[in-house]
């Protein structure tokens, strides 16, 4: 597998993660998926189960961004430092590092992506709805 290849799958998915564009963020996705999300300690399986994750995510956080800082490439894993921000029901921004473990098959679809956010997701889940107007 080329490495430009690769490196260009995860562009593609943290565009169109943050386009909010569903489809396009799951094309890069093998079927037989393995999403680890350590902040909640979940295992989703299958693309259909990540779909629903982002999905839910695009509603909860319609305006969170994942903005990648770099990208380590191994070849068939990739290692993405990036932030992630958005911001909360006070208006305030929130960013927080994060990192994912991707490994890729051979046709260059994601197999695995092992996600650590810290306390991204709590941080964003606790935060107080905005004042009505």
């Amino acid at each position: 597998m080329q490495s430009k290849n690769v490196q260009a799958t995860i562009t593609h998915l943290f565009d169109a993660f943050n386009d909010k564009d569903l489809e396009l963020a799951m094309a890069g996705y093998a079927e037989d998926l393995v999403f680890i999300t350590n902040t909640t300690g979940r295992t989703l399986r299958g693309v259909p189960a990540v779909r629903e994750m982002f999905a839910n995510s695009f509603v909860a956080a319609p305006r969170m961004k994942a903005l990648i800082d770099e990208i380590y490439d191994a070849g068939d894993t990739v290692v993405v430092k990036f932030t992630m921000e958005t911001v909360n029901g006070t208006g305030q921004t929130i960013r927080f590092p994060c990192l994912d473990v991707v490994k890729f098959n051979a046709e260059g679809r994601i197999t695995c992506e092992d996600n650590y956010s810290g306390k991204f997701a709590e941080e964003v889940a606790a935060a107080p709805a905005p004042a009505a107007a």
